[in-house]
């Protein structure tokens, strides 16, 4: 299967947080809350985006357009990541730099912690010495006891895609 990790993706109004995990994944992911469905396809054709939904005649219309569409199935964070892992081979693998703005979808910039001194608790830099900051919104990241959490769905996000996969195979 194709790696679409240079790819732009597009996600309907019902996929927030699968958003915020491409996002942080790296992956260009545009998410159009409120966009009604005639939106969504033209953005996505425009701008080339595949797109990532889970109503089923959006994605129907979608694949009647020739635009690349993926329909989620499921509800849960975890196997909703699994399966774009199975549906695009993409890797649900965490780096650093390569991750965007979970609420902007812009790529972080490595800052030092004596610029953002003022601007983060005194615990939190006395705790960290790695600080990310997006350059459109200015929300400074540091991986955090969160980072554990992304970590955690991501790893049991694999193993649900492991599994999805041989159960497929049989």
């Amino acid at each position: 299967m194709k790696n679409f990790t240079e790819k732009k993706f597009l996600a309907d109004g019902m996929l927030g947080k699968l958003t915020r995990f491409m996002r942080i994944l790296g992956f260009d992911t545009l998410y159009l809350k409120d966009a009604n469905d005639d939106e969504l396809l033209l953005t996505a054709q425009k701008d080339n985006r595949i797109l990532i939904t889970r109503d089923q005649e959006l994605y129907k219309r979608a694949i009647k357009m020739g635009i690349i569409s993926i329909l989620i199935t499921e509800v849960d964070i975890e196997k909703q990541l699994s399966q774009m892992m199975v549906k695009l081979n993409i890797n649900l693998d965490l780096d650093i730099l390569e991750t965007r703005c979970p609420i902007c979808n812009t790529k972080l910039e490595q800052i030092s912690k004596n610029k953002i001194k003022e601007l983060i608790p005194e615990k939190v830099f006395k705790a960290h010495e790695d600080f990310w900051i997006c350059p459109k919104c200015n929300k400074i990241y540091w991986m955090g006891s969160h980072w554990k959490s992304i970590n955690r769905t991501l790893s049991n996000a694999k193993q649900k895609a492991i599994n999805l996969f041989n159960s497929s195979r049989n």
